[in-house]
């Protein structure tokens, strides 16, 4: 982007017009405040000139001429910065050095200008502190700035075999070309320190700006991404550890479990010994059944999140066999939601509680309901119901009948993703659960089943 030498920025607006940057040194250089102007009177100036932009190019009246104001650029997400250009009537112009940084310093991001040799011709204060730079250097090419690893050998950046596949090079070439953003792409260099070379991870977004420049942002993710590796090795060695301690605790269990009812089998015995034998092998069952339950929570989470079709998965969890008809709504199809690879045991252990306690079931109805952008899955039967001081306590961890650990887990589940879960039936006219999913969280697909 080129620019005149007598032209200097003036201020930035935003996508309203108000003023979110502007120059005192250009205010004070043109005159049009004084050099021992107060903050305030700065900033009453500035929300003056708000008034200024209504059109493309706009006119002051300052000592001794008039200065013109014009956007740099076309308007980015509707942020614009002007220049002003000073004539005096004489053909005399004012200059002041442009600051080209100044536009870029506003933003915490790394920033800078880059042409199609992936140049940087501008960079912001964020930049300069990422990169560790005191000037620019003599060439420019971002590889070279960064201090990758393969700009230090050949004839330098974007020569090398490894340069083909550099995330910042072709993200900036493929905007050139189409003209369309890239937002995020990671990339791994080997970039230089006084200790040696060692490994970064920046993410790198690219925006075209004009024909001869492309925004670009660099975001050093190095730190985050090593403490997810170490989070990550953290958590396999304590699932390594859960799993050998579950399992030696389940064979002890599974002994405990022969012994009570090899005693049973071989002795008759009268109260109260028969019944603390009975509630031994019950303690004995249960605990089996919540060592069971952490091996799945412990898998909860654990892998990333994922779009899945309702329509397959509830197919595919319904099955055969079930005591009950299950009606599935046709618009199950065109869904799709955002949330843990476990999803499917959310609808399992519905289905199973309405097998256990819903009574004499004759049909289950998952359906869906759509509207102003929020989803509602509903799973109703029309057994029983529950009673309403139950409706929350049929969350709680180890409540009910059985393991009590069924409606917790689900709950668990669609929490990754925010997902909430209620029960809203009737008593003795069937329960009804139901799922709201945030816009987030769920999308439309055209192709039936989706996957």
């Amino acid at each position: 982007m080129s620019v005149p030498e007598n032209e200097m920025l003036l201020c930035i607006t935003d996508p309203e017009g108000r003023i979110i940057f502007y120059d005192e040194d250009c205010l004070v250089a043109t005159g049009l405040v004084d050099l021992g102007a107060t903050a305030e009177e700065f900033e009453e100036f500035a929300l003056g000139l708000s008034r200024r932009f209504a059109d493309p190019c706009s006119t002051l009246q300052a000592p001794g001429g008039m200065i013109v104001m014009r956007p740099v650029t076309k308007s980015l997400n509707g942020v614009n910065a002007y220049l002003l250009k000073y004539d005096d009537g004489d053909e005399r112009t004012y200059s002041v050095p442009l600051r080209y940084d100044r536009m870029f310093d506003l933003s915490p991001l790394p920033m800078a200008l880059v042409d199609k040799d992936v140049r940087a011709t501008i960079v912001n204060q964020a930049c300069q502190e990422l990169l560790d730079l005191e000037i620019m250097e003599a060439d420019g090419r971002c590889g070279q700035l960064i201090g990758c690893y393969n700009s230090t050998y050949g004839k330098g950046c974007g020569t090398n075999r490894p340069c083909k596949d550099c995330v910042i090079r072709n993200s900036v070439s493929k905007t050139f070309k189409d003209g369309s953003p890239r937002m995020n792409v990671e990339g791994e260099f080997n970039i230089r320190h006084n200790s040696g070379f060692r490994k970064h991870i920046l993410r790198v977004s690219t925006i075209k700006m004009d024909e001869e420049s492309v925004l670009l942002t660099l975001d050093d993710i190095t730190d985050m991404r090593i403490a997810e590796r170490a989070l990550t090795e953290t958590n396999r060695r304590m699932a390594l550890l859960s799993s050998i301690t579950r399992h030696d605790i389940l064979n002890s269990l599974t002994v405990m479990g022969m012994l009570v009812e090899l005693i049973k089998q071989g002795k008759e015995l009268e109260p109260p010994e028969s019944e603390y034998l009975e509630k031994l092998g019950s303690a004995v069952v249960k605990m089996s059944n919540q060592m069971m339950f952490t091996k799945t929570y412990q898998d909860l989470g654990t892998r990333s999140s994922c779009w899945q079709n309702l329509g397959s998965l509830l197919d595919d969890v319904v099955g055969t066999g079930r005591p009950f008809n299950v009606v599935l709504d046709e618009g199950l199809g065109g869904i799709e939601v955002y949330a843990d690879p476990m999803l499917s045991l959310v609808f399992h252990n519905l289905l199973d509680n309405t097998e256990r306690h819903g009574g004499d079931v004759s049909e289950v109805k998952v359906s869906v309901q759509k509207g102003n952008g929020s989803l509602r899955i509903a799973f109703s039967d029309d057994g029983i119901g529950i009673d309403g001081s139950l409706k929350e306590r049929v969350f709680e961890r180890g409540f009910g009948n059985n393991s009590g650990m069924g409606l917790f887990l689900a709950r668990e589940i669609l929490g990754i993703t925010d997902i909430t879960i209620s029960e809203e039936g009737e008593l003795g006219k069937g329960a009804s659960f139901l799922l709201d999913v945030p816009l987030t969280s769920h999308r439309l697909v055209t192709d039936g089943k989706g996957g």
